[in-house]
């Protein structure tokens, strides 16, 4: 039975409590690249690491000369954005421009399931990819903010001078809100939107809906488990349980959440039902599935 993924649309995950067991081992994980390989065994160890390369590295064609190439053009397009803020009177106006100037620069295509480095090679993007570029440019900028994931969406929220802005990466025309009325009205449907969820009847029935709410901030280093978790929905569509399953134990190095849960669950009770895989095969994905939703979060502890 095949189902349709979206990342936003995953909002349930299950409460597990406690839970106590080994860490997934460097050892056990398989890397694409090895390049995804040294950035992620710095930061099981380190519990820190190279954050740009960290966002990048989940896309498998990606290679060392091309991070290296898309950190310079990254830090380039910075400087000139620091060049013109002191242009500026207000807060709200640098933030406006620089908003529709990344967007200009990196954002061209829509494309659900784009790694970040698609930003630089062909300038596709999605919601998580795009903010995750936004975050990016403010933290070099060292402008505040915050990350917030929501059950069907992930913004960015600024506060300067008592007042609260958003960024929403997929709204090239109007994703820069400084109305302080429209600001509150979006905080208020995110918030609702994560008290009643979406009705199950009202959605595609080959659309796998979740059942937790989410509305909650994030870090830097829970956007690369997402980035993971997102390869891991993506390469279930595409029916690879192997390859989703391995980017789900990824996921859990930098991110542990109900979200990423409750899909381990789905990828696990879809291995009981289909008849493809048997045998040792069988064993062995059930055996990681229960590792991985057993893993104590302590990697991603900062």
């Amino acid at each position: 039975m095949r189902r349709a993924f979206y990342f936003f649309t995953i909002g349930l995950m299950l409460v597990f409590g406690t839970l106590k067991s080994q860490n997934i081992p460097a050892t056990s994980l398989s890397f694409h690249s090895a390049l995804e390989e040294q950035a992620i065994k710095e930061f099981m160890e380190n519990k820190e690491g190279n954050m740009f390369a960290l966002q990048m590295i989940s896309a498998h064609d990606l290679s060392a000369t091309e991070l290296s190439d898309y950190s310079t053009r990254l830090d380039e397009f910075v400087v000139k954005l620091s060049e013109k803020r002191q242009k500026y009177k207000n807060d709200e106006k640098f933030l406006s421009y620089i908003f529709y100037k990344i967007n200009q620069k990196f954002l061209k295509r829509y494309k659900p399931f784009t790694s970040p480095a698609m930003l630089f090679k062909t300038g596709e993007y999605d919601c998580l990819s795009g903010t995750t570029m936004y975050a990016l440019i403010l933290d070099r900028l060292d402008i505040d903010h915050d990350i917030v994931e929501t059950n069907h969406h992930i913004y960015l929220r600024i506060e300067r001078a008592g007042k609260v802005y958003l960024m929403e990466s997929t709204d090239p025309m109007y994703g820069f809100i400084a109305d302080q009325k429209e600001v509150a009205n979006r905080l208020n449907d995110y918030d609702y939107e994560a008290g009643a969820g979406i009705p199950r009847e009202s959605v595609d029935k080959d659309v796998y809906v979740f059942r937790n709410q989410v509305n909650e901030t994030i870090d830097m280093y829970d956007l690369v488990g997402l980035h993971y978790y997102n390869a891991a929905v993506n390469s279930f569509n595409q029916e690879d349980i192997s390859t989703s399953i391995n980017n789900l134990e990824k996921a859990v190095v930098f991110y542990f959440s109900p979200r990423i849960s409750e899909f381990g669950l789905l990828v696990g009770k879809t291995l009981l039902q289909v008849n493809h895989i048997q045998g040792e095969d069988k064993r062995d994905y059930l055996n990681r599935i229960n590792h991985l939703l057993s893993v104590e979060r302590t990697y991603a502890v900062r």
